[in-house]
């Protein structure tokens, strides 16, 4: 495990002691800082057979449905954890013997979502489910992961994981800015990558090519062909894909483009109703409070996730918006990636948010935020007039603001505004 931010380093063998040491403990909870961190919690509590839910730390996950974080899951109104359970030592067992108990460990791992679709909930998983994703292939066991995610993301969990079956290095990016992370990545010489279009977005604002990178993900956001071109020459060596996630579910479909496959064994439990994926319960976690549920026969759970189907048989998607981010102007609903997705295609802008902002007459109106690329020049004007080629009226934004960077979540997602459909 490396750590560039602290020029520290940790082996596997530091690794397993402090999980053993770190078993003795009776913490429910844990705010991870680095992967590392969150790997030895999420190891520790499985091995004692004792439920963990990991919160990210910020103050707007501080209360959990007007909780204070300190409170335990025995205090959920709904699923209760069940009671730890005698669990033999683990002091003298090899790593193997190790793994293989946390892979069939009753323990679960509970996620806090974002709340972008009502409150916060808190998803529990089990380690089979958590599991359920990674792969086992022999060749993984030279992977060198560098982990770009918030430790507390179902994605970054799952890298994580994934970098612990096979005792892979990990080399911890997330807080790095963009110059270190490229240094990172090849003082380390990194093979797999994994983050949103976000992060990706701003390693690109610095040069440097990384033919070391043998495999790029994202997910989280909607991609573009613009980004994964850009990628293309960032990793020339890389396979890039595209993964859908999410916290309640999962890993379930991946790309190499923008449509989605959904593969055969999940035909009958993935389906579209009224532009909306909706995922069959039986592929969740367990959920506790919030706002989202299944719906109609309680078989199906709105995932909030709009998406055009490409084909019906076999069924392949592509995604456009998240259902609560769409703007009503004057009964027009706009996608805001379809606008972000033509601005970033002009070579002066190196990122772009949109939002509706409210307005007397037609509800809300399109606006954005944009950060230019160094030393390149444009106005509002020029990029209205670009735009109008390519976007209706009703999706042309009214406000354009000039901005130096874009905010983004702690799981290292845009902070984008949220508008009422």
């Amino acid at each position: 495990f490396f750590f560039p931010q602290h020029n520290r380093s940790r082996t596997y063998a530091d690794y397993w002691a402090e999980v053993i040491a770190e078993t003795r403990s009776s913490e429910s909870q844990c705010a991870p800082r680095t992967g590392y961190e969150c790997l030895v919690a999420v190891a520790a509590a499985a091995l004692a057979g004792r439920d963990l839910l990991l919160v990210h730390g910020e103050q707007e996950r501080m209360e959990w449905l007007g909780r204070p974080v300190q409170t335990t899951h025995a205090e959920a109104p709904t699923t209760q954890p069940a009671p730890p359970q005698s669990q033999p030592s683990v002091d003298s067992e090899r790593p193997d013997d190790l793994l293989q108990r946390i892979e069939t460990s009753s323990a679960r791992i509970g996620i806090l979502t974002s709340g972008s679709t009502g409150k916060p909930q808190c998803v529990w998983h089990s380690l089979p489910s958590l599991l359920r994703a990674i792969s086992r292939a022999g060749h993984h066991r030279d992977d060198v992961w560098g982990f770009a995610y918030h430790p507390a993301h179902f994605a970054g969990l799952q890298v994580l994981l994934q970098a612990l079956v096979h005792q892979n290095q990990l080399v911890e990016l997330f807080h790095l800015d963009s110059a270190e992370i490229h240094q990172a990545i090849d003082d380390h010489r990194v093979t797999h990558i994994s983050a949103t279009p976000t992060y990706f977005r701003r390693l690109l604002g610095a040069p440097g090519t990384h033919p070391s990178v043998r495999r790029v993900t994202t997910g989280g956001e909607r991609s573009s062909p613009e980004l994964r071109r850009e990628l293309a020459g960032v990793f020339p060596q890389a396979k890039i894909l595209n993964i859908y996630a999410s916290t309640e579910a999962g890993t379930l479909l991946v790309a190499e483009g923008e449509a989605f496959r959904v593969p055969d064994r999940y035909a009958d439990r993935i389906r579209v109703l009224d532009g909306q994926l909706m995922i069959h319960r039986s592929l969740l976690g367990e959920i506790d409070g919030g706002d989202r549920s299944p719906v109609s026969d309680g078989e199906f759970f709105a995932t909030g996730d709009l998406v055009q189907v490409v084909t019906e048989r076999p069924l392949t998607v592509s995604f456009q918006s998240r259902a609560n981010e769409i703007i009503n102007v004057g009964g027009y609903k706009v996608a805001p990636q379809d606008v972000e997705a033509k601005l970033l295609e002009m070579d002066e802008i190196a990122e772009a948010i949109v939002y509706g902002k409210p307005n007397s007459v037609t509800g809300y109106v399109v606006a954005c935020d944009i950060v230019l690329r160094p030393s390149a020049t444009i106005d509002a004007t020029v990029i209205r007039h670009r735009l109008s080629s390519a976007l209706e009226r009703h999706q042309l934004p009214r406000l354009i603001r000039f901005v130096p960077i874009i905010d983004q979540t702690v799981t290292g997602k845009k902070t984008r505004g949220m508008a009422a459909p």
